[in-house]
C-alpha cells in the first residue's frame, strides 16, 4: 500500500507538470536500466474491434498496471488503482492500461469484486513479462509524453 500511495503522489506530480524529469527522484527506482528508454512495442485489440498500439500513447502521460488474481499485493492495491483511474479517466492527455495473465472469467470476477471501471487486457505470461520488463507482479510503469519509461514501481514495495 505504501508503494501505491507514493506512486499516486508521483503520478499526480508528474501529470501536473510539463517537465516530468524533475520528479524522478521522488521514488527510488530499482530498474534504472530502462529509465529514459522507449517502451517496447505492443498491439492489442480493443472491445470496439480496433487496435491500440504504442502510437496511441504518444503525447500522453501513460500509466500501465500489471497484475494477476493470485497476487495478494495486486489485489490489495485494486481499490486505490480504481480511485487513481477515476481521477484522470476524463482527461484526454492521460492513458491508463491494465494487463493481467488471468483468463476472461477470472478477470470478470475481479472486476465484479472490486467494481473496476476500466478495461483489463488479458495477455499471456510471456507477453506480460516482456511488457512489464521482467519485473514480476505487481508492476506499474509510467511513460512520459514521448512513450519513454519515466518510472517503474514493482513488487508492492
Amino acid at each position: 500500500m505504501k508503494f501505491l500511495i507514493i506512486a499516486l503522489i508521483f503520478c499526480n506530480a508528474l501529470y501536473s507538470q510539463n517537465n516530468a524529469e524533475i520528479y524522478t527522484d521522488i521514488i527510488t527506482v530499482n530498474n534504472n536500466e530502462w529509465i529514459g528508454k522507449t517502451y517496447p512495442n505492443f498491439k492489442f485489440q480493443t472491445s470496439s474491434n480496433t487496435y491500440f498500439t504504442n502510437k496511441n500513447v504518444l503525447n500522453k502521460i501513460t500509466v500501465i498496471n500489471f497484475w494477476a488474481q493470485f497476487c495478494t499485493p495486486c489485489m490489495a492495491e485494486m481499490p486505490t488503482i480504481n480511485e487513481f483511474y477515476l481521477k484522470y479517466k476524463n482527461d484526454t492527455n492521460f492513458v491508463f492500461l491494465s494487463f493481467s495473465t488471468d483468463d476472461t472469467l477470472t478477470i470478470m470476477k475481479v472486476i465484479k469484486r472490486f467494481n473496476i471501471p476500466y478495461k483489463i487486457n488479458s495477455i499471456n505470461k510471456g507477453e506480460l513479462m516482456r511488457l512489464n520488463l521482467n519485473n514480476g507482479l505487481p508492476t506499474i510503469i509510467m511513460l512520459n509524453r514521448n512513450a519513454e519509461i519515466n518510472n517503474i514501481i514493482f513488487g508492492g514495495n
